[in-house]
């Protein structure tokens, strides 16, 4: 207990805390190595910062409760931003003009007391010491019990009967995210989208009258793999989805029940996604715009924050580098170099057993890196890749690309099953309603060499298309669920 008065031990817990908590929150999205990883820098740094306030104070005690409480406004820097949002009298605060220049002040004003009170250094070493101990101990409890309870899939499968497969071909599954169905482009733009159709009926695929169950693509692509609708009523205006819902869409598409069927069949997976599938991760960790893997721990630390929310702010400046360039949103354009690239070589290989190919390309989505012709837009241009007018020669680009693609899987696999699909329709026409949105019409093309449609089959939403392709394409007998479509709030 006095070794607990003199040694500030809370300068270390303080990340194992913190990465402690950030597995529990996100279980099943994180590994360990990563949170090793993570916390060994955030050690590295708070060792670091305490060396220098230590130098400057002259004081070990001093140093290491000022090192504790920046420590925890950088690291917490994220919770302690949406907790003010949601409190109304508060909210004020969230401001970065305000938030930023009050950690600061609080910080020195911290030092400047304690400065002051040196008989209180051994009841807040004491405090802080068995604060920490006690989360880390409470977490590493609850982490072993979701270890031990856990179930890898909720969602229940559907009855697949192997017996009555009679072929099984390669899988190219190609997702191009936000693309739009025919009719709402057409509306939206006056543009007409024949040439991307004719083309592909001519090589063989079936235009199928989809919809998107869903308007975010984390519950589109779960409902679509696990053939189900989420859990959860997201109907009603005071329903909004909250981090931990997205979280469970991560575990759901990583263990999606249309992967354990194709597993069961003997096929083997090639993962060129923004998800992790089974054991495989996503095509780059690092790089993706959504927070997976370490990222989901620093996603809410304040260098994170400030990049994301005010890294505007240093365009044409000389901390554009830190602030701008290397926000995440800025790599979706090599990710879906990188998976074009990963697909070509795909096809001149020649494997053994039968191949489902999942690529997930972020294209007609935001950020619009390149124009009608391929090439990247200008640098004027690139203050704003979020703009609408950069939509439609973006669209128009990405024909190019699933032409392109398509022809060298029909030249090199012409007996693959290829789907050309999108998880949900454009987001942001201006005439944007939430009755009949458009967000919901979206493109699915389905490529069934020498099968021709179902008879009878109406128009369906994507949460039975693989049900439809069990049934055609593998001699099944699933039964269609009902369509409906869900608008996300988050």
């Amino acid at each position: 207990m006095n070794r607990l008065k003199k040694i500030p031990f809370f300068i270390f817990l303080l990340p194992v805390f913190f990465c402690l908590h950030g597995l529990l929150e996100n279980f099943e999205v994180l590994s360990l190595p990563e949170v090793l990883l993570t916390g060994f820098y955030i050690c590295l740094a708070l060792a670091l910062l305490f060396l220098v306030l230590w130098l400057i104070t002259k004081n070990k005690q001093h140093a290491a409760l000022g090192s504790f409480y920046a420590g925890v406004c950088y690291l917490f820097f994220g919770a302690i931003q949406d907790w003010l949002q949601n409190i109304a009298w508060l909210s004020f605060l969230n401001r970065y003009l305000v938030l930023l220049p009050f950690l600061f002040i609080s910080l020195a004003a911290l030092l400047y007391f304690l400065k002051r009170k040196p008989a209180l250094y051994r009841k807040l070493f004491l405090y802080l010491n068995m604060l920490l101990i006690i989360y880390c101990l409470v977490d590493t409890a609850l982490l072993l019990n979701r270890s031990f309870s856990s179930q890898k899939n909720s969602i229940s499968s559907v009855s697949f009967d192997q017996e009555k497969v009679v072929s099984k071909p390669d899988v190219y599954y190609l997702l191009f995210d936000e693309y739009p169905g025919y009719k709402s482009l057409q509306s939206a733009t006056g543009f007409k989208n024949d040439s991307l159709y004719s083309f592909l009926q001519h090589k063989g695929f079936t235009i199928l009258p989809t919809f998107s169950n869903y308007n975010f693509t984390m519950f589109s692509m779960s409902s679509i793999f696990n053939m189900q609708y989420v859990e959860g009523n997201y109907n009603h205006d005071h329903d909004s989805a909250t981090q931990q819902d997205f979280r469970n869409r991560f575990r759901e598409i990583k263990n999606a029940s249309v992967f354990s069927i194709y597993r069961s069949m003997g096929y083997r997976f090639e993962n060129y996604s923004i998800f992790d599938i089974g054991d495989q991760t996503c095509i780059d960790p690092q790089r993706s715009f959504l927070p997976v893997h370490s990222r989901v721990l620093t996603t809410k630390m304040l260098h994170y924050r400030l990049r994301k929310h005010i890294g505007w702010w240093f365009r044409g400046t000389m901390l554009q580098d830190i602030f701008v360039n290397k926000e995440p949103i800025y790599y979706t354009d090599q990710i879906n170099n990188d998976i074009i690239n990963a697909l070509n070589k795909s096809l001149l290989k020649k494997n053994g057993q039968p191949t489902f190919c999942y690529a997930h390309f972020m294209m007609p989505h935001a950020p619009y890196f390149r124009d009608s012709s391929g090439a990247l837009i200008s640098k004027n241009q690139r203050i704003n890749l979020m703009d609408d007018q950069y939509f439609l020669p973006y669209l128009k680009y990405t024909n190019t690309v699933i032409s392109s693609l398509v022809n060298k899987i029909v030249q090199h696999n012409p007996s693959a099953i290829v789907i050309v699909m999108s998880d949900h329709g454009f987001r942001d026409y201006k005439d944007h309603q939430r009755v009949n949105s458009p967000a919901f019409d979206n493109i699915c093309a389905l490529r069934l060499p020498g099968n021709d449609p179902l008879p009878g089959t109406t128009i369906r939403s994507t949460v039975n298309f693989f049900r439809y392709l069990f049934n055609k394409g593998y001699n099944q007998q699933i039964p269609y669920l009902k369509d409906s479509t869900t608008w996300i709030k988050y």
